[in-house]
């Protein structure tokens, strides 16, 4: 009783559930069989031109419509330390900071042609100079950084995942001026809205472990929660607000919170615009630079 164009839609359905049910299965089950053979029956009796063409969107863009894969980004800030003393003034002290990458795609970047909601980093080396006093400093020399949002839908609750390693510079009292090698690997969920344009929403469970001889006991590790939201303004505007809190209960005990705002335009398919603000514990900073694909 259905118009042709329906029925045709209902019968491919009706099909591709019977093949799923078969599949793998060599013998089958009779009745599947017969069914199946039925609706291809009726499926054959219905001609092309009755039904349309479906116009479906694509899934992905061409790879060469994708941002080259390594990056160079220059940047300028200012960064607050903790206060160094009771009744002293916190000072805000500029900064000017270089950073490569061997192979990048950003949480944060256009991601046409990649993967969305991931994030992999390879030989991220950034390097900061600071006048007061006048040197260059590591900041951060991550050997991977890898970060895989799976939004929950009915059809895949794959879980979301994300693994760091390498040397960061730490940001506390006690060990100001080191760069510890972390471990940093999660696990969590992921779930995505339409109220803006389209944002994801994410929790995940970590572990924390970093190793200085600046640290008490050469260590500390520990466990801790960290979340976010992914917002997608518009296909070259992405903001991330991020933060963890976690419970070192190894080595150096204590708690430790982190929190940053990320900001990514798009200027054109390998040029983008960064502006960032991130604070640990009592330390703040904020920084506005250029990155370049090539």
């Amino acid at each position: 009783a259905l118009p042709l164009p329906r029925a045709a839609l209902l019968l491919d359905a009706a099909i591709d559930y019977f093949q799923y049910r078969l599949a793998g299965r060599p013998q089958g089950e009779l009745s599947s069989k017969a069914r199946l053979r039925a609706l291809l029956l009726r499926r054959s009796r219905i001609p092309a031109s009755a039904v349309p063409a479906l116009e479906l969107p694509p899934q992905s863009s061409p790879p060469h419509e994708g941002h080259d894969s390594r990056r160079v980004e220059v940047s300028a800030g200012a960064a607050r330390p903790p206060e160094p003393g009771p009744g002293s003034a916190r000072e805000s002290h500029p900064f000017v900071e270089l950073s490569a990458h061997l192979a990048v795609h950003d949480l944060l970047s256009d991601d046409r042609a990649f993967a969305p909601d991931s994030q992999i980093e390879l030989g991220h080396l950034r390097v900061r100079y600071e006048p007061d006093p006048a040197r260059w400093r590591l900041e951060r020399f991550a050997l991977l950084d890898i970060v895989s949002l799976f939004p929950r839908t009915l059809a895949s609750t794959q879980p979301s995942w994300k693994l760091a390693i390498g040397w960061q510079r730490n940001r506390e009292l006690g060990c100001a001026l080191c760069a510890p090698l972390f471990f940093n690997p999660g696990i969590g969920l992921a779930v995505q809205s339409h109220l803006l344009r389209r944002e994801v929403y994410f929790l995940m469970l970590e572990a924390s472990a970093e190793f200085d001889s600046h640290f008490e006991s050469g260590h500390r590790a520990g466990f801790g929660l960290g979340a976010g939201v992914l917002l997608h303004l518009s296909d070259a505007w992405r903001i991330g607000l991020i933060g963890t809190r976690t419970h070192y209960t190894a080595g150096d005990a204590g708690y430790v919170g982190e929190a940053s705002l990320q900001q990514r335009l798009s200027l054109s398919r390998n040029l983008e615009a960064v502006l960032d603000w991130r604070g640990v514990q009592r330390y703040r900073e904020a920084r506005l630079g250029l990155g370049w694909y090539f």
